[in-house]
């Protein structure tokens, strides 16, 4: 997400153009999130300089006394840009200047979604996707065959919208494909045999260095805990776990075999500094995917749903 200003003033008109700008559209907007902003004039520029408003607050910007103000401007390539925005009760005037904001992109902080309200989703092959998932282990996949990259992007893209509380959007993956199979599999092999111990199994040692080299991909799964411990561990863990359910389903979707493994060395402490993770992170474990080689039956016949729900209405 990039706001890009380009204006004919000064430095301290720059400052005060973004403040003002901002904090007029978070009041119509009703809150925004600018993940980067660049101010270019008079050879200042602002790089890499994140906030949100909703309501607009932490600002890194002030306004004192400024000379100036905003009379008109036009967004460009913005989902928001037939909106008649402006800018009221303001003190300040800019005469004849232009100045135009390119390729801006802003994210309402709000739930409410107006394309996701307006949209007639196809609900029963939603419902055939979601009923017909289920785990597929790398021996029956087509060894050799690789999942393009845009394909494995696309998996990941859709696990980024899981739900998050508190948006600390704890989920990180690291992807493991061609040469970095062999890595990944004898990584795991021997972490395995050095902090096993007594539970350490010769057919359990030849899956991890196996499943890995028949599979197009391997996604080790980890929980990064947020800086400032901002929601329970728990619900990092089941942030994460909705985020690997939407990579389950965007797989099928694709045709292709899933498989979540949390055996080896995903609980293994000796294990996280290898995937980034820290002593407060946890590693979850590590999603196999490739092109199923042949089909596959149904799945197991699940419990009928009513037995497992209390519906109360009065």
């Amino acid at each position: 997400m990039l706001l890009h200003v380009i204006a004919k003033n000064s430095r301290d008109f720059c400052r005060s153009f973004v403040a003002i700008l901002v904090k007029e559209l978070s009041q119509q907007l009703k809150g925004i999130r600018f993940d980067e902003i660049e101010v270019s004039a008079s050879r200042f520029t602002i790089h890499d300089s994140p906030f949100t408003i909703s309501p607009f607050h932490h600002s890194p910007f002030t306004i004192h006394h400024s000379p100036f103000t905003i009379s008109r401007f036009t967004i460009h390539h913005s989902p928001f840009h037939d909106s008649p925005f402006t800018i009221h009760h303001s003190p300040f005037t800019i005469h004849d200047s232009r100045f135009t904001i390119h390729h801006s992109r802003f994210t309402p902080l709000t739930t409410h979604n107006p394309e996701i309200m307006t949209t007639n989703f196809d609900t029963e092959q939603f419902n055939s996707i979601i009923k017909n998932r289920r785990t597929i282990l790398p021996p029956l996949y087509e060894k050799g065959k690789i999942i393009p990259d845009e394909t494995i992007w696309q998996i990941l893209q859709n696990a980024n919208y899981a739900p998050t509380h508190k948006h600390t959007e704890p989920w990180r993956f690291t992807v493991f494909t061609g040469e970095g199979l062999q890595y990944f599999a004898e990584l795991q092999s021997n972490l395995y045999k050095k902090y096993a111990g007594e539970k350490f199994k010769e057919i359990k040692l030849k899956k991890l260095m196996d499943f890995p080299l028949m599979s197009s991909h391997v996604i080790a799964i980890g929980m990064k805990r947020n800086e400032e411990n901002k929601v329970r561990e728990i619900e990092e863990i089941e942030a994460t776990a909705c985020a690997v359910e939407n990579m389950f389903l965007t797989a099928a979707a694709y045709g292709l075999g899933a498989y979540w493994t949390t055996g080896g060395i995903t609980y293994f402490e000796e294990a996280k500094s290898f995937f980034d993770l820290g002593a407060d992170d946890k590693l979850l474990g590590f999603f196999h995917i490739g092109y199923v080689a042949r089909a596959i039956g149904e799945g197991y016949k699940r419990g009928d749903i009513k037995y497992k729900v209390k519906w109360i209405n009065r």
